[in-house]
């Protein structure tokens, strides 16, 4: 009886630890599938790993991360759930758990798992990242950026963090050093058209217009659709006085999104005002204000200056001083309102 006791011991040995490398082996197969990015492939491998291994902490934490790139959120925290309650030293899977919160704009939740992730490893470098994004969110840039630098010095091979950082800079209006920030983040990712738009929008600020368009023809290369590519790319346009181009471009945003926002039809009536089409741009400028602008007191101001150009002076007059009302301080407003008061007395005295 001992002996065939013992073979049996020995026998449910052996086929536990068969188990347990099927359950490696499914959990190694789906790592090697989200490396691919075939993510819903590496679930159904992570899936098998925990048929076979109910306790299997990294399937779990593996399967969280291939669910949350399919952006099922909810779904990844019950897998990160379960891969803390099984190893709840995992540093990783809390910074990740926090990441998912995050991205559910669950931000007080998932600041908790960015401190207790770094509570337990110091030198996470995912926690250093996301947190960096918490900050941004919060716009607590300066933060940000810290963290962010903290993340890339502990693990040079996070390359996400480079467009992030980037983001960062422009809010702090540090623009070159933004632009070389998407340098390298569109090294790594080539096809990225949100990197080429923000560094466009950086190159804009730095007053590279040309290199701006060009940013801005890439993103329209990869996104078409994208009608703020296009209002954009007439806005560098604009500035190099390029306007007939520029309106093109304006006319393309407006087919592309008509009802979205004032912009395009503020921007083209700018570049037609350019062009001494005022009436034209009167138009624009009636339709932007119908749409309730942003920057209502320019519209008023520059559909104010086209009247005037066709010695419309008393609706001038009338444009100038909404445009006052709405922004007291400007300078520049001011000596506009005067100016065509001015050209009006200059008349009546003729």
């Amino acid at each position: 009886m001992r002996k065939n006791w013992i073979l049996f011991i020995i026998f449910l040995l052996s086929s536990l630890n068969l188990l347990a490398q099927g359950a490696d082996e499914y959990n190694y197969k789906g790592v090697v599938l989200y490396n691919k990015e075939k993510y819903e492939a590496a679930i159904s491998a992570f899936d098998n790993a925990i048929k076979i291994d109910s306790r299997h902490a990294d399937a779990y934490l593996h399967r969280a991360d291939a669910k949350a790139e399919l952006d099922d959120f909810e779904a990844a925290i019950k897998d990160y759930n379960k891969a803390i309650e099984l190893n709840p030293k995992s540093s990783y899977a809390y910074a990740r758990r926090g990441f998912a919160k995050y991205n559910l704009d669950d931000f007080n939740e998932a600041w908790l798992d960015y401190k207790i992730a770094l509570s337990i490893d110091p030198e996470n470098a995912y926690a250093y990242y996301y947190r960096g994004l918490y900050f941004s969110a919060e716009s607590e840039n300066g933060k940000a950026l810290q963290d962010l630098n903290k993340a890339l010095k502990l693990d040079p091979e996070l390359t996400d963090v480079y467009g992030d950082r980037a983001y960062v800079k422009d809010d702090l209006i540090k623009y070159k050093s933004a632009v070389k920030d998407y340098d390298k983040a569109i090294k790594f990712d080539p096809d990225n058209a949100d990197l080429y738009f923000n560094r466009a929008y950086s190159k804009h600020n730095l007053g590279k217009f040309e290199a701006a368009i060009k940013d801005y023809s890439k993103v329209i290369e990869l996104t078409p659709l994208d009608h703020k590519a296009y209002n954009n790319r007439g806005l560098a346009k604009y500035k190099l006085k390029r306007f007939k181009e520029a309106i093109m471009d304006f006319e393309k945003s407006l087919q592309l999104a008509p009802d979205t926002t004032s912009q395009p039809l503020y921007n083209r009536g700018l570049a037609k005002h350019s062009l001494d089409q005022f009436a034209a741009a009167i138009e624009d400028y009636n339709i932007a204000l119908e749409l309730a602008p942003h920057n209502e007191a320019e519209v008023y101001r520059f559909r104010g200056l086209a009247k005037s150009a066709l010695k419309n002076y008393e609706g001038a007059i009338d444009d100038l001083q909404k445009a006052q009302e709405i922004k007291p301080e400007s300078n520049t407003i001011r000596k506009n309102l005067r100016y065509v008061e001015y050209l009006k007395e200059s008349e009546s005295e003729e």
